[in-house]
C-alpha cells in the first residue's frame, strides 16, 4: 500500500519553518543586539536594588527596567501568538491553495 501525500502534505513543512523564520527575525529585531544584556538587567531587577549589583543604578533605574521588560514581553507575547495561530492555520489547510493564502500574509506584516 503506497501513501500518497498531496500538495498541501508537501508545502506544510515549509510553510511553517517560513513562518518561524519570519518570527524569529520580528522577535530578535525586538529584542535587539544587547538582548543577553537587558535580560541579566532585568533578573537583577527583580530581586531588588539592594541585590542588583552595579547594572542597577537606583530604585527609579530598576523600576524603568522591570516596566521596560513587561512592556517588551507583551510585544513578544503578541508576536508569538501571531506565529501560532500562522502555523494553526497551516496544519489545519487541506490545499496547498489555503497554506499559499496564510503565506502571502507574511508579505503584508512585513
Amino acid at each position: 500500500m503506497s501513501l500518497k501525500l498531496s500538495r498541501a502534505d508537501i508545502l506544510r513543512p515549509e510553510a511553517e519553518a517560513r513562518i518561524d523564520w519570519h518570527y524569529a527575525r520580528k522577535i530578535n529585531d525586538l529584542i535587539g543586539p544587547l538582548g543577553a544584556l537587558h535580560q541579566r538587567k532585568v533578573a537583577r531587577a527583580m530581586v531588588g536594588r539592594k541585590l542588583g549589583g552595579p547594572l542597577i543604578v537606583d530604585e527609579a533605574d530598576r523600576l524603568a527596567i522591570v516596566a521596560e521588560a513587561a512592556k517588551q514581553d507583551e510585544a513578544i507575547a503578541a508576536l508569538d501568538a501571531e506565529r501560532r495561530r500562522m502555523k494553526a492555520g497551516v496544519r489545519a489547510a487541506t490545499t496547498a491553495a489555503e497554506i499559499n493564502v496564510i503565506l502571502s500574509r507574511l508579505e503584508i506584516i512585513q
